[in-house]
């Protein structure tokens, strides 16, 4: 056994040497980018915004609130940020010390708002040319080495970090009479909730893409609800922890608290929300009271004159009131200018006791708030936030295990007796970006599902993709175990286009799209030439950028809800080209990256794959998961463009072709 410990021991070490590369590693990267590119540079690249003034937003909650503008009243803001993502204000050198972190809370057409947990820094309204740059979350980082720290004293634990099978088989799921909440469930999914439930320690959902894996874990959520458990529901992503809150809120109204930073929580889902409920409560009343009374204060403050360096002449605030308190001038300053400077150290102080005793008060009801509901939903990272860190759980119901780090993964896992994680390791991994750190891309998930096979379950009926779709990714990624419901099994374009005006197309265009079973997957080949932006030296391929627009409006044409079409492409450059030409020409339909679509689905995906060069060279293409990810997006049909000799060159996207419906254009 001591031989097992010290080599826990060596692992988690070693998790926490990787971690801390990869924040080195990032925090490099923003360095070296800022210094790099200038500010319009780096607006070009999507990764600023610049030339933006300031003004103050009504506070809520506890955040305060600015609100950024393009100096110029014509000018719109670009959509390049997301509600949630961390961004630092300067006046253009996010390097210098006069910056301010914030998170972007809303991005509207020319505007953007920005959340601030501390008090805007003054210089913020007085400069008249603000950058806002993407800012690495240094936050998770050190939550993470966090836990890996915390662990070490957790010897049940142990087990996670060894490339051994210790643990042992947990009860047959006949031993439990179930009664379902939701009585339509298949049998896959209940097994896997029945499995969960018996399970002593842990257990593990494989969900490939449609099969419904959040249905499974929102039984399994009411189901412990039920037994009276003490439930913390987390994930990855902030998206995740909602669309679980949301299915979870039609069963149940009262219970739920979602835990989080205001940006991040989805505002139909805010009557949940950690800090509603607080303003919510009867005993808030008394805070108000506070926040009134410092508010009457420091108006009073604004009559004296603020103790700033220049007048204070290096006497502290002892000091400057004890020589008030005398009738003594000193260092040359008038008893006036001391008296006044004492009277705001003075009300200072007040407003200081005044800010403890509120802080007192709203930890006392948030942790009488978390006491008494029985389900916590929150990020991985924000379980070891202070607002958690007292609260424990009888189990941890954890969504997207095959997307976050070990690291990650360990937060809600160290707050639970026993863990459930769901995910599928058949998809993306967490995106690390250093080669060194590239351990951390080996999920928890993938390791337990590896040497515990027993304690999983794979969920093998899918309800997305009809059985062409489906086909290639359950046979080349799920060893064919995946089956297509009855009920998406055969559906095709035929049922949600205009058939009148589908028999007008050109032949060629009916070839495409047609909406034969058979059919359902296209294969392009278009000889188009791939490029590199010179900035960014990501790909981008004009002739594939065409033809996506050209199938995109007939699809539109064809009376296809543009909301229900989608495009993937793997490479940022070319989605901007994309998003180019059907602003041109007025195209309203979702582009995004292979990452930016995991976890969604579409009627109709389009794919441009990009890579064509005489090579034979695919990059991150050769990544089969992210190939897996963009292929089972799609319910009714899949059309890929791209150059088959290149892609050819690998032998899965060989085969894909072979097995598609092959077109091939000049």
């Amino acid at each position: 056994m001591e031989n097992l410990a010290n080599e826990a021991l060596r692992n988690i070490n070693h998790y926490e040497n990787l971690v801390n590369i990869e924040k080195e590693e990032e925090l490099k990267e923003f360095e070296e980018f800022v210094k790099k590119y200038t500010p319009q540079e780096r607006e070009k690249l999507f990764r600023a915004i610049t030339n933006l003034k300031a003004k103050k937003y009504p506070k809520k909650y506890e955040y305060h609130i600015v609100k950024f503008e393009k100096r110029k009243k014509d000018e719109n803001i670009k959509n390049i940020f997301s509600p949630g993502d961390v961004v630092v204000v300067s006046s253009g050198n996010p390097l210098s010390k006069e910056v301010q972190k914030g998170t972007i809370y809303k991005v509207g057409k020319n505007y953007i708002l920005v959340l601030f947990e501390e008090e805007p820094k003054p210089w913020i309204f007085s400069k008249k040319n603000l950058t806002l740059d993407l800012y690495p979350d240094d936050v998770t980082f050190k939550r993470w080495l966090e836990a890996l720290e915390d662990v070490k004293n957790r010897t049940d634990l142990y087990f996670l970090f060894l490339d051994k099978k210790i643990k042992k088989e947990d009860k047959d799921e006949k031993l439990l009479k179930l009664e379902l909440i939701n009585k339509n469930l298949n049998i896959y999914q209940q097994k896997a909730v029945k499995k969960a439930l018996l399970s002593k320690d842990f257990f593990l959902i494989h969900g490939p893409p449609g099969t419904g894996k959040t249905t499974t874990l929102v039984e399994i959520i009411l189901q412990l609800f039920k037994l009276g458990k003490k439930i913390l529901v987390t994930a990855d992503s902030n998206t995740a922890v909602d669309n679980l809150l949301e299915r979870v809120s039609k069963y149940l109204k009262n219970n739920l608290v979602r835990v989080g930073h205001l940006s991040k929580v989805s505002q139909k889902l805010e009557k949940f929300f950690i800090f509603h409920l607080l303003e919510k409560d009867e005993e808030y009343r008394k805070i108000r009271s506070i926040d009134e009374k410092i508010e009457k204060l420091k108006k009073q403050q604004e009559k004296y004159l603020k103790p700033l360096n220049k007048w204070r002449r290096g006497l502290s605030n002892e000091e400057i009131k004890k020589y008030a308190r005398e009738g003594k001038k000193v260092r040359g300053i008038s008893l006036k200018k001391l008296q006044k400077m004492a009277k705001w150290i003075s009300i200072q102080e007040e407003i200081s006791k005044l800010f403890e005793e509120k802080k007192k008060l709203e930890d006392k009801i948030i942790t009488k708030i978390l006491k008494n509901n029985k389900i916590i939903f929150a990020t991985n990272s924000m379980v070891y936030s202070d607002l958690l860190k007292n609260i424990d759980f009888d189990v941890a119901v954890i969504d997207e295990g095959s997307q976050a780090t070990l690291p990650s993964t360990l937060m809600p896992i160290l707050k639970s007796k026993k863990f459930i994680i769901a995910g599928d390791h058949k998809q993306l991994p967490p995106t690390v970006k250093s080669l060194l750190a590239k351990d951390l891309e080996k999920t928890l998930f993938e390791k337990l599902i590896s040497l515990y096979p027993e304690k999983s379950q794979i969920l093998k009926i899918q309800y997305r993709m009809n059985e062409k779709i489906m086909e290639f990714p359950n046979k080349t990624f799920y060893n064919g175990e995946l089956i297509a419901d009855k009920k998406v099994r055969f559906i095709t374009l035929k049922d949600i286009i205009d058939l009148k005006k589908f028999e007008d197309l050109p032949s060629k265009y009916k070839e495409i799209l047609s909406y034969k079973l058979e059919d359902s997957v296209t294969f392009i080949d278009i000889r188009g030439k791939e490029k590199q932006e010179k900035l960014s030296k990501s790909y981008y391929n004009k002739k594939e950028v065409n033809k996506i627009v050209d199938l995109t409006t007939k699809l539109i044409d064809l009376k296809v809800n543009p909301q229900d079409i989608g495009i993937i492409t793997p490479y940022l450059a070319q989605v901007k080209q994309i998003k180019k030409a059907f602003e041109k020409n007025k195209i309203f339909v979702e582009v995004n990256t292979v990452d930016g679509f995991q976890g969604k689905e579409k009627e109709v995906i389009l794919i441009s794959f990009v890579r064509s060069n005489s090579k034979g060279e695919l990059g991150f293409l050769e990544d089969l998961r992210r190939l897996n990810v963009a292929i089972t997006r799609p319910k009714r049909k899949l059309i890929m463009v791209g150059n088959k000799e290149t892609l050819s060159t690998n032998l899965i996207y060989k085969n894909l072709i072979k097995e598609s419906k092959l077109i091939k254009m000049k």
